[in-house]
Order: C-alpha cells, then sequence, then structure tokens
C-alpha cells in the first residue's frame, strides 16, 4: 500500500473524470480460492455520493482508505470554507502542508468566508493562501488598517473570483481599502460592501459608487450597507445591474436619493431593495411631513419601468417617489395608522402580481381596514404574502387581533396566501401560553373557510417553538369537507409540528 505521502501527491491526478477506484476485499484470500474482479467506481460515482451525504459523513468515508481520503480531500476544499480564529492554524497548517507539491491543495479551494476578526490576526498567512488560491470564486473578508498592506496585492491578483464580500472596519474609507479594485484582474459579478462604524456622508472619501465604478463593466449584483448614494454619484453608470440592495439599519443616517438617481445609475436594473428603517409617528408634526411629501411623489407620477421586485419601507418608496410597474411588491409598515394610505398608494399605482406586506400590528382596526376596504379591491394578485410582527404580549389583546384576521382576509383574491405571524417581544412563556390559548388549527381552518379563493395556504408561527410551519395545499372539494366536518378537518391537517 502507498505511504501517505504517496497518496497525498497524487490527489492532483484524481481530478481526472475517468479516475477510478478498485474496491478490494479486506478478508484473506484463501490459498485456493477462485479470484473474481471486484467492482469499480468511477469517480463521478463517488463525488455524487459524498455531495449527497454530511460532511461528518465524508469525513468517516475518507478514513476508511486512502484512495477514499484522496478523492475526499479536494472534494472537501471545493465546498464552503468557514474559518475563524480557532480553526485557522489547523486550516492553514493543512492547506500548504509539506508534500511533493504544497502548491495543490490551494488551487482546489472555490470559496472561502474569513469569519470575525481572523484576517486581522493573521494577514500574512491569509496573504499566502490568497496567492495560491487561483480558481477562488467566492471571498468574505474584513479589511482593516493593519492588514490592508499584506492583502492588497493578493486581492488584486486573484483572476478567477466572481463574489466578493468586503467589510471595512474601524476608519478604512473606500478610497483606501478599496485601491485595490483598479488593478483586479477577475471581471467581479457580485459585489457586497459593508462598513462596521459610522461614517461621515458629507465626507467624500466615505462615497463608495465613484470607488466600485471600475467595476462598472462587469457587476451584476451591488449589495452597499452604511454608505450612502448621492445624486452626485448618478454621474456613474452601471450597465449590466440587475439587483441592487441599498442598507442602513438607522434612518437619521441614511436619506435614499431620488428615484431617478437609481435608474440612471442603473438602466438595466431589475429588482431594488431599499434600506427597512423609515418610522413615522405623531410626533413634531412628522405626518404632515409625511402626507406633504407622499402628495410630491404622487405628482411625479409613475415612473416608465419595470422592475420584478420593489422593496422598502412605506417612507423610502412614498417620499421619494420609488413608483412604477413592478411584479413583486415588498413593503415594510412599522405605522400602519398613518400609513395606510401610502400603502394604499403603492399597491394601486405598481399593480404587483406578488405582494408582500410586512406589517406592525397594534391594534386590529388599521389592518383590517386596509385589507378589507383597499387592498382586497385592488387584487386579484397570483400571490399575497402578510408578515404581522405584534407588539403586544397581553394575550386577550393576542387572541383579539388573531381574531380579527380571518375576518379581513374574507374573499381575498390571490391563488396563494401565506401568513406569517411573529411575536416581537420574544419571550418562550408568553409563546407558549398564546399557543394553549388560541388553537393554530382552528386559526388556519377560520382563514380557509372565509377566503375560498386560495388554492395554497402556508402559516408560519414565528417564535413559537411548538409550531414550526403549517402548510395547506387546498383543493377546493377538501375545503368543503372541512368546512362540513370536524372529522375531515383532522384527517386533512398537515401537522408539522
Amino acid at each position: 500500500m502507498a505511504s501517505s505521502t504517496e497518496a497525498e501527491s497524487t490527489m492532483g491526478k484524481n481530478d481526472q473524470s475517468d479516475h477510478q477506484i478498485a474496491l478490494t476485499s479486506s478478508k484473506p484470500k484463501a490459498r485456493n480460492a477462485i479470484t473474481k474482479p471486484f467492482p469499480v467506481l468511477h469517480l463521478d460515482i463517488v463525488w455524487m455520493i459524498m455531495e449527497l451525504v454530511q460532511r461528518s459523513c465524508v469525513l468517516r468515508l475518507m478514513e476508511s482508505c486512502r484512495a477514499f481520503y484522496s478523492i475526499g480531500v479536494p472534494f472537501l476544499l471545493r465546498q464552503t470554507i468557514h474559518i475563524n480564529d480557532d480553526n485557522f492554524q489547523s486550516f492553514y497548517n493543512f492547506l500548504v502542508a509539506p508534500s511533493l507539491d504544497p502548491s495543490n491543495r490551494p488551487k482546489l479551494v472555490r470559496e472561502l468566508h474569513f469569519l470575525e476578526n481572523t484576517s486581522e490576526h493573521y494577514p500574512k498567512m491569509i496573504s499566502r493562501i490568497l496567492s495560491g488560491a487561483v480558481h477562488l470564486q467566492t471571498l468574505n473578508i474584513a479589511l482593516y488598517k493593519e492588514n490592508l498592506a499584506e492583502l492588497s496585492d493578493a486581492l488584486a491578483s486573484l483572476a478567477n473570483i466572481r463574489n466578493v464580500r468586503i467589510l471595512l472596519e474601524d476608519d478604512v474609507s473606500p478610497s483606501e481599502g478599496l485601491q485595490w479594485l483598479k488593478n483586479i484582474q477577475s471581471h467581479i459579478r457580485i459585489f457586497h460592501l459593508f462598513y462596521n462604524d459610522d461614517c461621515d456622508y458629507k465626507d467624500a472619501q466615505y462615497r463608495a459608487i465613484p470607488v466600485i465604478s471600475s467595476l462598472a463593466s462587469t457587476l451584476t449584483t451591488l449589495v452597499i450597507q452604511c454608505f450612502q448614494i448621492v445624486p452626485e454619484d448618478a454621474t456613474f453608470v452601471f450597465p449590466h445591474v440587475r439587483v441592487c440592495r441599498i442598507d442602513h439599519g438607522m434612518a437619521e443616517f441614511y436619506d435614499p436619493p431620488p428615484a431617478a438617481t437609481f435608474f440612471k445609475m442603473f438602466p438595466e436594473l431589475d429588482a431594488l431593495h431599499l434600506p427597512i428603517s423609515g418610522f413615522i409617528s405623531n410626533q413634531d408634526g412628522l405626518v404632515e411631513e409625511y402626507e406633504s411629501k407622499l402628495q410630491a411623489a404622487i405628482n411625479l407620477g409613475v415612473h416608465q419601468r419595470r422592475l420584478k421586485v420593489l422593496a422598502g419601507t412605506v417612507y423610502e418608496l412614498a417620499f421619494r417617489g420609488y413608483i412604477c410597474s413592478v411584479e413583486k411588491l415588498v413593503i415594510k409598515s412599522r405605522n400602519l395608522g398613518w400609513e395606510q394610505e401610502g400603502v394604499t398608494r403603492l399597491i394601486s399605482q405598481t399593480r404587483p402580481s406578488i405582494l408582500y406586506l410586512s406589517i406592525q400590528v397594534d391594534e386590529p382596526t388599521p389592518f383590517v381596514t386596509l385589507i378589507i376596504e383597499k387592498v382586497r379591491l385592488l387584487g386579484p394578485f397570483k400571490e399575497m404574502i402578510i408578515s404581522l410582527d405584534f407588539t403586544h404580549r397581553n394575550d386577550p389583546i393576542l387572541r383579539s387581533l388573531m381574531g380579527a384576521i380571518p375576518g379581513a382576509l374574507r374573499n381575498v383574491a390571490a391563488e396563494t396566501l401565506e401568513i406569517a405571524c411573529n411575536i416581537v417581544h420574544h419571550d418562550g412563556e408568553e409563546c407558549a401560553f398564546l399557543r394553549h390559548e388560541f388553537n393554530m388549527r382552528e386559526f388556519v381552518l377560520q382563514i380557509i373557510a372565509v377566503a375560498p379563493k386560495p388554492r395554497t395556504i402556508t402559516i408560519h408561527t414565528g417564535e413559537c417553538r411548538r409550531v414550526k410551519r403549517e402548510t395547506f395545499d387546498v383543493p377546493q372539494d377538501l375545503v368543503e369537507r372541512m368546512r362540513r366536518t370536524e372529522s375531515s378537518r383532522r384527517q386533512y391537517w398537515l401537522d408539522q409540528s
């Protein structure tokens, strides 16, 4: 049997598709036994087996013989790899272990995620890994001032990278942290940029778009968090970007630019996701300001654009005039009492076939009014998804709110109806108590009884651990039987809890 060093030196050859493994018996042969040919497994079959089982099973399979070990090494290196401070040293030693061909293993790596502060603690070692990972396609890494000098050249030398996630730490600005993008050798398709601190948007060096513009010819997906896009950025055009997400969790630090800025920067845009941040309350005249800005947005009219997905809060979408023809509309409302008009206007103007409403529910009246009197009249919808965040922990109020939902959804014109119920104040005991007091099975049956149109109904119950997900595929005859008898309800209930 070959030595371990010989087995490791041959793993590059094992990557050939016509490689075969002869399975040999571990039992000693009888002296006069008739030998028979053993079955032969092609490499494709072994790889298929490894794809179908868990990673722990692959590791046990690799321990069975050197042939499986030599195949398992390149297989594991081609999977998604997450590295942190605890496992970095062992991973590094394994990847660049002395052998007849020490540069072979880094070439097999396809996807690397450096978690936590790993890149800060081991910049030289990571630089060596990246320099040898010539076939790396996906990289997730954090950049600090301390490791920029070590990592910039290695990042720029990546020739096959397609998906990059960069986290700029501390006071590293895009102008210095992304300087290597100007010398990048690969064609990046997906670029995620995050910042781990509050930055001064008035400072030109913290504008990310001018630096990212060097990727304009190849970029198809752009995700930016904690960096503002300003109207002046409209001078940079990304002709191939289809998906754009501009995210910031704090409304006071972010003011999205007018829709015209996005549509000019991204002429082929299909999906636009704006930050889930805006909040309107009846303080300091914000409601009056909201109404005036909403009217101003309405006066701008509908943009002559067609998006597949438009997502954001009523604040961003209504205030800044993001009104155009949409296939899927995702709206988050944190104060439905003040935002009903904005929600209704967005739905009526965009005319989506798929509607996703994420609503914070304080009392049933605004929700019932919106659904019954307005949204229900704007259908039909191919798919309607409603996510409800309940802010009350008091069980009678929760039961009252949930009891109003079936009536609000009466005769909703949607082929598929999906409802998610969440308790905002996470408390396991409250969830269990709610589960005991309000029978979710009866809740679903009430919805089926009042909403006969949907063919599929899905119920999510959020943080209630005892109820994971309940799904109905509802034929019309089954609905009728459910209405008639209690026994049929029990018979056709799909309990997956």
